[in-house]
């Protein structure tokens, strides 16, 4: 669970922002030498205005939630999100306008994916005893394999969110 300055530096990173961006994309309501302290780790002293924290949680795409977090972990408070993974917690405020339909692709697409990471960890364990897995006897077969379960998923999920369904996509409707 990150600190205010580390989830500055993680966004400022993952969606290339400057400090003068994060200045603008606040309204101003904190300034870009501020930004660049809070960025740096310089310690606060004391916990952010309510409108402090909803110009930080606009500026960096984040919740609400998530930043009032992150300023309680900054100022030495063992706070812990719950039971929300840190997956959860990285969504965009602005996925609360997906649709159902899109919600249940994007849940169907993280559980095929980590289902997929759960067999290929499994078909590795018997190498690391020194049996010979069924990747290993053909190389080409799990990839393949997983190239097109990606492939599926991705179709079927690029779909659900277009709204359509995947007989739709094929049938050229």
């Amino acid at each position: 669970m990150p600190t205010l300055s580390e989830l500055i530096a993680e966004r400022k990173r993952l969606r290339g922002f400057s400090y003068a961006d994060l200045e603008t994309r606040a309204g101003a309501v904190i300034t870009r030498q501020r930004w660049q302290q809070l960025g740096t780790g310089v310690r606060i002293k004391e916990f952010p205005e309510p409108a402090t924290l909803e110009a930080m949680s606009k500026a960096l795409d984040a919740d609400v939630a998530e930043v009032v977090l992150a300023a309680a972990r900054s100022l030495g408070l063992n706070v812990q999100r719950g039971a929300q993974s840190d997956l959860a917690a990285r969504l965009p405020s602005t996925s609360d306008r997906l649709n159902e339909v899109q919600r249940d692709a994007i849940v169907t697409l993280v559980r095929s994916i980590t289902e997929q990471s759960n067999a290929v960890e499994a078909e590795a364990e018997p190498a690391a005893s020194g049996e010979a897995s069924e990747g290993e006897k053909n190389l080409d077969e799990p990839q393949s394999a997983a190239a097109s379960t990606f492939d599926a998923i991705t179709a079927s999920t690029g779909a659900a969110l277009l709204g359509k369904s995947v007989e739709q996509e094929h049938d050229g409707s």
